[in-house]
């Protein structure tokens, strides 16, 4: 993996943070009249704290949910759209390999 590779993941995986940051943020922010409410009625910040962070927790399992959805069904999407490429079925997940069909478009090449 080049440094231009590492660096793009590097970005990716961090504006992924903001994003996730951002949205707990924008959460609470317009739940501020309740958490205002629940800390006059003797809520503790702890309290507060946990559930934003059930909320944001939930939000990111979905997430997670919904990607690996979409990623599988890319993935066989991709697969039947590409011939003569093996996938890969790792741990329930299909990955489609598709630099193994650019190795063997190589050795057909050289070969």
């Amino acid at each position: 993996m080049g440094l231009t590779e590492a660096a793009r993941r590097a970005g990716k995986r961090l504006a992924a943070k903001a994003d996730t940051l951002r949205a707990t943020t924008t959460a609470a922010s317009q739940r501020a009249r309740e958490i205002g409410v629940r800390m006059a009625m003797g809520a503790q910040r702890s309290t507060v704290s946990r559930m934003i962070l059930r909320e944001a927790a939930w939000l990111t399992v979905i997430g997670v949910l919904l990607g690996l959805a979409g990623a599988l069904g890319a993935a066989r999407l991709m697969g039947s759209l590409l011939f003569n490429v093996q996938t890969i079925y790792s741990h329930g997940c299909r990955l489609s390999t598709a630099y193994s069909g650019r190795q063997s478009a190589h050795t057909r090449k050289s070969g």
